[in-house]
């Protein structure tokens, strides 16, 4: 089992998006109400070019910030 830890909003995705973006994204796209946060994976995927894993762990990090 391979275990991610979760991403430090000063850190860089895997094509060099820093994570601050993504957690910014992260807090628009909750004050828009599009999606319930559990489904943002995906948006995160297609916003930032990443892999479902890498979504997947930023989320999970934005979320564990609260």
């Amino acid at each position: 089992i391979s275990i991610m830890r979760n991403p430090a909003p000063n850190e860089v995705t895997s094509n060099g998006t820093e994570h601050e973006d993504v957690y910014q994204y992260l807090d628009d796209l909750r004050d828009s109400g599009v999606t319930n946060m559990f489904g943002a994976d995906p948006y995160v995927q297609r916003e930032f070019d990443l892999e479902r894993k890498e979504a997947r762990s930023l989320v999970t990090a934005w979320m564990q910030s609260f």
